[in-house]
């Protein structure tokens, strides 16, 4: 089933109008909205990893989501299987408020928490949720990256997939079993999956996929990007290079740079595009990445450089 037709089917299942088995007594208006599982949401903030909080509720013990409205509660298996919650179980269920948060626990002592107000963007707001936490140190780092809407700018990936805007699907059914999330690229290429997994939320590993067919993923043998935010920041932003609506504070972060920090961009701009270094000191460099290919046909000329590295190149030699 495609995501579209998934999505269709997931909304449809919500505008049906349950029988009298399945209407509550009437819930307050602050207790209206979308909640998430409270051990989802610690997993997903220890392991940055969706697949993994969510795996952990394999056997069904609670609700992977309660979308609540006046007088009925939805569930959803797997961002798949919607259902209404029966009225004799949903009555069970305590509502409690916590200063401004708002909490659910389930008639099997399940914790649920408020992460949005409108019932109806249910999958949206858990999408930019999970999103938010599991790139929360590359949100941080000030290279770029930002959440749009329904979407998260990934800058450095455009180099190597001409795509910079990912959407994100949290629906397990697609997710191989240890990644962190499955981001879709948004151009002509409807089968262009990534998929990101990551170690600590420092050593981030992007696998691409070049074909898709069947509702299961298939990753590659070996990452086709992978770096330490620790000690590879420049290299993410040489693969970056900058747009042209470019964040503020990321040219803040460049007009900082010291002169070692500024060579290593330029050098890992001209790395990335393939050009053999001369001196050993950045050969030997560039040679503990999977990624650098070099050629000695390739020149340094700014030409064999992306748009985007031209014009952070012309940026950082102003």
């Amino acid at each position: 089933m495609s995501f579209m037709m998934m999505v269709v089917l997931f909304n449809g299942v919500f505008a049906q109008e349950p029988g009298k088995d399945f209407r509550l007594e009437i819930i307050e208006d602050d207790f209206i909205g979308v909640y998430l599982p409270v051990e989802y949401i610690a997993i997903l903030e220890a392991t940055k990893n969706h697949s993994l909080a969510f795996q952990h509720n394999n056997e069904g013990r609670y609700h992977d989501v309660l979308i609540v409205n006046k007088n009925i509660i939805y569930s959803n298996s797997e961002w798949n299987d919607g259902y209404a919650i029966k009225a004799s179980e949903g009555n069970l269920f305590q509502f409690i408020r916590i200063g401004s948060d708002r909490v659910i626990i389930d008639n099997n002592g399940f914790s649920y928490r408020k992460i949005g107000d409108y019932p109806s963007e249910a999958y949206n707001v858990a999408r930019a949720l999970a999103t938010s936490i599991v790139f929360e140190s590359l949100l941080e780092r000030n290279i770029g990256v930002s959440i749009l809407e329904n979407t998260i700018l990934l800058p450095f990936l455009h180099f190597f997939t001409s795509e910079d805007v990912f959407s994100v699907n949290l629906t397990e059914i697609f997710m191989e079993k240890g990644s962190s999330l499955l981001l879709s690229g948004r151009g002509n290429r409807p089968s262009f999956f990534t998929i990101y997994m990551l170690t600590d939320g420092i050593d981030y590993s992007f696998y691409f996929e070049k074909e898709r067919s069947g509702p299961f993923s298939f990753k590659e043998d070996f990452p086709f990007f992978q770096f330490n935010l620790n000690t590879d920041k420049e290299i993410v932003i040489a693969a970056s290079g900058l747009g042209e609506n470019v964040d503020s504070e990321l040219l803040l972060y460049l007009d900082g740079l010291t002169n070692n920090e500024r060579r290593k961009i330029i050098n890992a701009m001209f790395a990335l595009n393939g050009y053999f270094f001369v001196t050993d000191e950045w050969r030997n460099y560039f040679s503990q990445f999977s990624w650098y290919k070099p050629n000695r046909g390739i020149s340094n000329d700014r030409s064999i450089l992306t748009s985007r590295q031209q014009r952070l190149l012309d940026y950082l030699n102003k």
